[in-house]
């Protein structure tokens, strides 16, 4: 019963950690689903979700085995055969959890919008100095280059003009083209 504790509430801890996609604001929702794709997200949510409830559920049957064994031997024999059962399912599961750290490793890298704030997207071509702009005006910290295509993603910062604090975000650069031809940088400038 402690092993299964120790391996599923801290899977639920990390689980309800994770945003439900659709109570995310349409700019957050947008970025989940060009950075990581929002089916895959809740596929890899709900394998580690799947992965908590098979330990919980077999760390509940161990435990009622060993409380009804007959003698103290039994018990500990049982309780170390569900010792072994819970190792080998969480082992068999660990690649979502690994899948479930790269997705919260890429969501890090997001930047984080402030709804309530006066918002500048600085959308344009390729190397006209959008970064620059950012780098200069704002608290922001884009990589900035001479050549295009430096900007790979949404980069934000924050900037106070008459007292009010303001953010700006840089884009990558947009090629004069149809939306369908669009990469998925250039859909990242389009949701921004």
């Amino acid at each position: 019963d402690t092993l299964m504790k120790e391996l599923s509430v801290p899977l639920s801890r990390y689980i309800n950690g994770f945003p439900n996609p659709s109570k995310l604001h349409p700019f957050d929702a947008a970025l989940l689903q060009l950075t990581v794709n929002t089916s895959m997200y809740t596929s890899v949510l709900g394998k580690v979700d799947v992965l908590r409830k098979s330990l919980q559920e077999m760390g509940k049957s161990y435990a009622s085995r060993a409380a009804k064994a007959v003698n103290k031997q039994t018990a500990q024999a049982v309780a170390l055969e569900g010792a072994l059962a819970l190792e080998r399912t969480y082992r068999n599961g660990a690649h979502s959890v690994d899948s479930l750290k790269e997705v919260a490793k890429k969501l890090r890298g997001l930047p984080s919008l402030e709804v309530g704030l006066l918002t500048l997207a600085l959308v344009g071509a390729p190397n006209v100095g959008k970064s620059s702009l950012v780098q200069v005006l704002s608290s922001g910290t884009p990589e900035v280059c001479n050549y295009p295509f430096t900007t790979r993603s949404i980069k934000m910062g924050h900037f106070f003009l008459d007292g009010r604090k303001h953010q700006v975000t840089d884009t990558p650069g947009l090629l004069p083209r149809l939306d369908e031809e669009r990469n998925q940088m250039e859909l990242l400038t389009l949701a921004a």
